[in-house]
């Protein structure tokens, strides 16, 4: 099992998702589950078909077949054993669908290959890299102030693992957020941190430490 590099920067800080804006023409590609998305209107970008077969059935066709995603209803008074799939769209350049999945108070996605049938963990919304080597995958845990932020690279390894629900560690400088993460056009992973009392902004990157350990570097503290 390969292991998760948990975030050190969390220990003062709190990670906040912000999109990059879907303008620029050049800006690698991302999927994401809105909340208030139409699943109708997204079943029409799968390139080989996709069907909610009823309210608890989807299919999704891909290039080695049907995949079939069958939710598990939740019991009354039981909320914590429901699963349940939404289809949320598919990106050409990826060859990619991203199914949403609500299960255990988590609200998160999978990733399925229209050219394999793989299907690979991710979150609820994810910003691949220009490169296709690696990407941001987001989550959220109900009652849970801020997302999940985990990177994987594109085979699906987690390369890192952060909360935005990490508190600040006991004699640490004051908390700062994450914001406004995106991947340049160089492949680099990078976000914008703001100290939560000063207001000091600053960015940081996604890399290898001098130990080989991944996290973000370039953190000055508040």
């Amino acid at each position: 099992m390969p292991s998760i590099i948990v975030c050190r920067v969390c220990a003062c800080a709190a990670l906040v998702l912000v999109l990059p804006s879907s303008a620029a023409g050049d800006a690698p590609p991302v999927l994401t589950c809105g909340a208030a998305q139409d699943e109708s209107a997204a079943l029409r970008q799968a390139p080989r078909g996709a069907v909610r077969k009823d309210a608890h059935v989807l299919e999704v066709t891909t290039a080695r077949g049907v995949q079939r995603f069958v939710d598990k209803v939740a019991v009354e008074g039981l909320d914590l054993t429901g699963r349940r799939w939404r289809y949320c769209g598919y990106d050409a350049d990826v060859g990619a669908h991203l199914i949403e999945v609500s299960a255990e108070r988590v609200r998160t996605g999978d990733l399925l290959f229209d050219a394999t049938g793989r299907l690979q963990l991710a979150g609820h919304t994810v910003l691949f890299a220009p490169d296709r080597q690696a990407y941001l995958a987001v989550e959220q845990e109900d009652r849970r102030d801020g997302a999940t932020w985990t990177v994987f690279d594109f085979s699906g390894r987690p390369r890192w693992k952060g909360s935005a629900a990490a508190l600040p560690a006991a004699g640490a400088a004051a908390p700062a957020r994450f914001e406004g993460a995106a991947w340049t056009a160089r492949g680099a992973l990078v976000a914008q941190y703001v100290c939560a009392t000063s207001g000091r902004r600053g960015s940081v990157t996604f890399g290898k430490d001098g130990a080989g350990g991944w996290g973000w570097l370039g953190f000055g503290g508040c």
